[in-house]
């Protein structure tokens, strides 16, 4: 995706950078590279804090020309994992794919831990809620 360097500017500074690739289905690092890479000026929490509660404060001025920057759009899931399967056929790739899909992982699964205090020589039982 193409955009201009000062909307782009504008619109970071009136929304917050998920709620930006969430518009535009842009990758997250890519759009963090470009702020890094053209010195495109953000917002502190407190400037979006008072934005949103819909009190004015001034902005930061950008300087310079009024050029493209390329930003990544968003790849699905599989074509992340396809990426990442480079080394295997597109058949293979498919299969891996349909087993993963039909994977099965259970919301909450409670984890134990036993701890042995050996001053005390006590033990104790240690409970941790995971997804």
């Amino acid at each position: 995706m193409k955009v201009k360097c000062f909307d782009l500017c504008e619109e970071l500074w009136t929304k917050s950078r998920t709620a930006y690739i969430t518009e535009h289905e842009v990758e997250f690092e890519s759009l963090k590279q470009a702020i890094k890479e053209h010195d495109i000026p953000m917002p502190t929490s407190k400037y979006m804090y008072q934005y949103n509660k819909r009190n004015v404060l001034p902005k930061d001025k950008i300087t310079g020309e009024n050029y493209d920057i390329e930003i990544q759009d968003r790849q699905s899931e599989k074509a992340k994992l396809f990426e990442k399967w480079s080394y295997f056929d597109e058949e293979k790739k498919e299969n891996i794919y349909k087993i993963y899909m039909d994977l099965k992982i259970p919301e909450k699964q409670a984890i134990q831990w036993y701890l042995y205090n050996t001053e005390t020589t006590e033990n104790y039982k240690v409970s941790l809620n995971s997804f």
